[in-house]
């Protein structure tokens, strides 16, 4: 379990990351990568565990539950967005080559 110590506390750092940058103005999609991480850390982490025998610690669990609130939060952020400035605009993604309402 040492040796994936410090990657623990890595994903545990970018969860509360993630997390914290969900609920700041127009840091969703940094939140995102931080959530992704995070949770790719902690689930490798586990399925070490799994694989070698040893329990994962606290920090692993509350790792991946962060990363995965981070996640959603985020990316519920990012979907409210563009659906509100799709309102707002209805022909700004016109010049990208997007159309929503055609």
């Amino acid at each position: 379990m040492e040796k994936y110590s410090s990657k623990a506390t890595a994903a545990l750092v970018l969860g509360i990351i993630s997390v914290v940058l969900a609920f700041l103005y127009h840091l969703a999609i940094p939140a995102l990568v931080c959530g992704i991480i995070a949770s790719g850390f902690a689930s490798e982490i586990r399925s070490a565990a799994d694989k070698e025998g040893f329990k994962a610690d606290g920090k692993t669990t509350a790792a991946l539950v962060l990363g995965i609130i981070g996640l959603s939060f985020s990316a519920l952020r990012i979907i409210s967005c563009i659906s509100c400035y799709s309102c707002v605009y209805p022909n700004a993604f016109d010049l990208i080559g997007f159309h929503i309402f055609s």
